[in-house]
């Protein structure tokens, strides 16, 4: 938690280092803060509250103290041990990543937290006092000490070092670190999640984060964190000797979304977290009938033997936003159904697979003004292709029944060679309206098929 004193923004984890405890006056700061945010809790009526302390609290001589305060005033602070921490990082990267296999890293004020993650396991965890405020103390046979520890530890509780696999990232700094290289990258998106970083980039992004003035001009970057970019890039670049990872990832979730995960059952645990996040979306911002699965199976038909990389849940996600601009204004709603798709807060997936998603929203809304140019930045122009043909295939079954799937229950859709065959109930001649083949023909022009209407035998 930041502390704002009277001179400049500083971390609690560097009044720790410097002064041995927390001083009188970031105590006072800390209480008020914890007053306000129980009373506000108290006017939400919110009961089921968990708040946890970490490296600055455990390290302070008078953690305790605050602690105790804390309780006082009606909220009840856990003292995580660095095991702990170590692993509730490695949850919250696991809430994000499923698959994840490799190290995290989480780097706080005063300690830097390490652990093993592996088919949905978190392993070997570590707490080292290696945080940015201890970090920026350090000469180079500081670093050299800092990074011989850091060796030591990983082999105390592995015989061997994992090497080649994916490192991913938690922490403010870090995410500061992050927000730099998009920044100087030009990526169009500030939104972390996902987002990768070279190891062959480390020498140019240390460069980037000892900028010193120029950085403060960059208002996406917080004050307090300013001083701490370069020996947060250097943490990197150590852990690259070390690791040899094979790419760092940024992860905008840690500790708290972890200690979350932790509380939900083996099912729920298990959800695809992209098909979670989207579904939830979806039923809040669609009408009450609305069932983006019936809609995705509906018309999986024409799609299942052509996935590519993960197109399948790309694709029902938008199903499940398909309905996400129903009470838009009619000329703005593909705009708002593609900037739905982009900047919407989902979890497992990437920069691309949000420009997808956005693109088969787009195209489901019918064609517009909106600038296109930014989902070219993100995803590749075939996988955009795809995509579109998805949107038609959503436009068309929304048609038929209003993303219900009542009706598309009793109608089918399929590809039989050349046609692109839309059969209908028997003798329902309410569903041959213009509008019907009017999309049926747009989504057999972007299939390359021709379009047939039938009746269901």
């Amino acid at each position: 938690m930041p502390i704002y004193n009277e001179k400049w923004p500083i971390s609690l984890g560097e009044i720790v280092r410097s002064h041995g405890a927390i001083d009188d006056i970031s105590m006072a700061h800390l209480l008020d803060g914890i007053d306000r945010f129980v009373s506000l809790a108290s006017y939400m009526e919110i009961t089921d509250i968990r708040a946890v302390a970490t490296a600055a609290i455990r390290e302070a001589s008078n953690g305790q103290d605050f602690v105790d305060a804390a309780a006082a005033r009606g909220l009840p602070v856990e003292l995580l041990e660095g095991k702990k921490e170590a692993e509730a990082a490695a949850l919250g990267v696991l809430c994000n990543y499923p698959n994840a296999d490799g190290y995290v890293a989480d780097l706080g004020g005063g300690s830097l937290e390490l652990s093993r993650v592996r088919n949905g396991i978190v392993y070997n965890c570590l707490s080292l006092p290696l945080g940015t405020s201890k970090l920026v103390a350090l000469d180079e046979n500081g670093w050299a000490e800092a990074e011989q520890s850091v060796r030591d530890a990983l082999q105390s509780v592995s015989s061997e070092i994992a090497t080649g696999l994916n490192l991913y990232m938690v922490g403010g700094t870090w995410r500061a670190v992050a927000h730099l290289h998009q920044y100087h990258a030009g990526y169009p998106l500030s939104i972390l999640s996902h987002y990768q970083i070279a190891p062959d980039e480390l020498d140019e992004l240390i460069f980037q984060c000892s900028g010193g003035q120029a950085n403060a001009d960059l208002e996406f970057i917080p004050e307090q964190r300013l001083p701490l970019l370069e020996p947060a890039a250097r943490m990197m670049a150590m852990l690259n000797r070390i690791l040899a990872p094979k790419a760092f990832i940024s992860s905008a979730l840690g500790i708290r979304e972890g200690l979350l995960f932790a509380e939900l059952g083996e099912s729920e645990r298990s959800e695809d977290p992209l098909l979670a996040s989207t579904r939830f979306s979806g039923q809040r911002l669609g009408r009450r009938n609305f069932d983006g699965d019936k809609l995705f199976h509906w018309m999986q038909a024409l799609f299942a033997e052509s996935d590519e990389g993960g197109d399948d849940r790309l694709r029902h996600s938008a199903c499940l936003l398909a309905d996400c601009a129903w009470n838009i204004h009619p000329d703005y709603r593909s705009a708002h159904a593609l900037q739905t798709g982009i900047e919407g807060n989902w979890l497992g997936v990437d920069g691309a697979g949000r420009a997808i998603i956005a693109r088969a929203l787009w195209s489901a809304y019918g064609d517009s003004k909106n600038d296109r140019a930014l989902l070219s930045q993100l995803a590749a122009r075939k996988a955009l292709r795809r995509a579109d043909k998805w949107g038609h295939a959503i436009r068309l079954g929304m048609r038929i029944d209003g993303g219900t799937g009542s009706i598309l229950r009793q109608c089918r859709i399929a590809i039989e060679g050349d046609d692109l065959l839309l059969h209908l109930p028997k003798g329902d001649k309410t569903l041959r309206g213009e509008a019907v083949t009017h999309r049926l023909g747009k989504l057999a022009k972007v299939m390359g098929k021709k379009p047939v209407v039938a009746e269901l035998i």
